[in-house]
């Protein structure tokens, strides 16, 4: 009994002790690239951390990006839950913003929370029709999601680089800056501390994340996703079905990406820029599901991890004497350990479950 138990709290603890594992054994091998920048890897790590957590801009900073960080990871979970790759969510999140954008100085004249609303459902539906390509596509015909969703990406950047440009470009500053209109201020999420760039949208992250796992625990459409994923087969004999499933997940993942566009928009950019609104987070969503092992706390905990390389490694060029390729090489680094160990963990639930 007592084995039972302990394999049971192993088990519970591992979505917190695999990212936290892969992070170390990444700054482990990535110390070897700061050595031979003649620099001491224990020291440039301790000028990281204090330059992250000694300060109020640098926590707020990184709970700042954990928000997109948090969402694209649930994004990511909804289609490999689904055992598919949704490898669009960059260009969901794009036109997710694009259309939350055009909603928040569309409807200037209204409440702001009620344009947070509009903005909300925009960036949702834009994300999900978007998917529904591809999702089709695998559905119906079996061509491969992996594929057609990767290519959507760059569809959708250059058709909001059209609709930016071409139709809501804001023209007040003499055409200088490829930009729309700002949305209403009064539709912008509040600062939680006055001053510092972490907003209330860190809740509707939160609120996503839970949706999730109350989604995957307690209802039907979560079992449903779970089963194609294990074995769409066994899916299919047991009457459910698989199209709907691949539909269902997909579709999900893809709205939840348009929510992160509205999130950025409304919470930090309050206007659309071409091909300025994401450095590839996306693709860091993906890595946050997947080191966070598909769980709910691994996600949470995940996209912290994530948020701390992303202000650390910035703060790292500004803070030390290593030079930008350097912290380039050792932020690829990092990622790729990390995702390798996260990508074998959730390749090993699977395999147990199937």
């Amino acid at each position: 009994m007592s084995l039972i138990k302990n394999n049971s709290k192993g088990s519970r603890l591992m979505p917190i002790l695999v990212p936290v594992a892969g992070l170390l054994v990444a700054l482990f091998f990535a110390a070897i690239f700061i050595l031979i920048t003649k620099n001491n890897p224990l020291t440039v790590y301790g000028t990281i951390v204090k330059s992250v957590f000694g300060s109020a801009n640098g926590i707020t900073s990184l709970l700042r990006w954990m928000i997109p960080l948090l969402i694209l990871g649930v994004s990511a979970s909804f289609s490999l839950k689904g055992g598919l790759w949704n490898l669009g969510m960059e260009g969901q999140m794009y036109l997710g913003a694009l259309f939350a954008t055009w909603a928040g100085f569309t409807f200037v004249g209204l409440p702001g929370p009620v344009i947070m609303i509009i903005g909300f459902v925009t960036a949702a539906a834009a994300g999900f029709l978007w998917v529904l390509i591809p999702a089709l596509l695998k559905a119906f015909f079996s061509v491969n999601e992996f594929i057609t969703s990767l290519l959507m990406n760059f569809i959708a950047v250059l058709l909001t680089d059209f609709f930016t440009i071409k139709m809501w470009q804001d023209v007040s500053m003499g055409g200088q800056t490829l930009s729309t209109h700002n949305i209403a201020e009064s539709a912008i999420f509040s600062k939680i501390i006055p001053g510092y760039s972490w907003h209330t949208g860190f809740f509707v992250a939160v609120i996503i994340l839970l949706i999730y796992w109350f989604v995957m625990k307690y209802t039907a459409l979560g079992y449903r996703i779970k089963t194609h994923g294990f074995n769409p087969r066994f899916l299919k004999y047991g009457g459910g079905s698989p199209p709907r499933s691949i539909i269902y997940s997909m579709g999900i993942s893809g709205a939840v990406a348009g929510i992160a566009g509205f999130v950025e928009i409304y919470g930090v950019n309050g206007a659309f820029f071409t091909r300025m609104f994401s450095s590839g987070i996306a693709w860091d969503g993906l890595v946050v599901a997947l080191l966070g092992s598909l769980q709910p706390m691994g996600i949470l905990v995940s996209s912290f991890l994530f948020g701390f390389l992303k202000i650390g490694l910035l703060r790292m060029e500004r803070f030390t004497d290593i030079s930008r390729s350097v912290v380039t090489i050792i932020q690829a680094f990092i990622i790729f350990f990390i995702a390798s160990q996260g990508a074998l963990q959730t390749l090993k639930i699977f395999k147990k479950k199937g």
